[in-house]
């Protein structure tokens, strides 16, 4: 079996992201002048996944659609206390996760949880 390269892999993974928030640019928008407030969410990251090279590809590819209004959320390093990370996620209508690290404290899992169950996209 032939392995796919690192780069290969991330090209994919910010194509899919990409496709799917202009779906959803089109599913959710109710005009064609309103942007889609889209949060990156990212910061930590296997040995295999570089998130700072993938997250400035997903922002560089979502603001060039030119519907997407892209702010990113950096969480504090792997190892480090989550204690006073708590992203709010108001105000959004889509989060994009670029993060494989740390496990969330129980606070920003329940407002995710809520962000999504009030209707926002993940």
């Amino acid at each position: 079996m032939k392995k796919t390269s690192p780069i290969l892999k991330l090209a994919h993974w910010s194509g899919a992201a990409v496709l799917f928030a202009m779906m959803l640019c089109s599913c959710t928008s109710s005009s064609s002048d309103s942007e889609v407030k889209v949060m990156l969410l990212t910061g930590q990251s296997s040995m295999y996944h570089n998130w700072k090279l993938s997250s400035v590809l997903m922002e560089k590819h979502l603001a060039a659609v030119n519907h997407f209004e892209v702010s990113t959320v950096v969480s504090p390093a792997q190892g480090e206390d989550m204690s006073g990370f708590l992203p709010e996620f108001d105000g959004y209508d889509v989060v994009v996760l670029d993060y494989e690290g740390d496990t969330w404290p129980a606070a920003i899992k329940s407002a995710l949880e809520k962000f999504v169950g009030d209707g926002g996209g993940l």
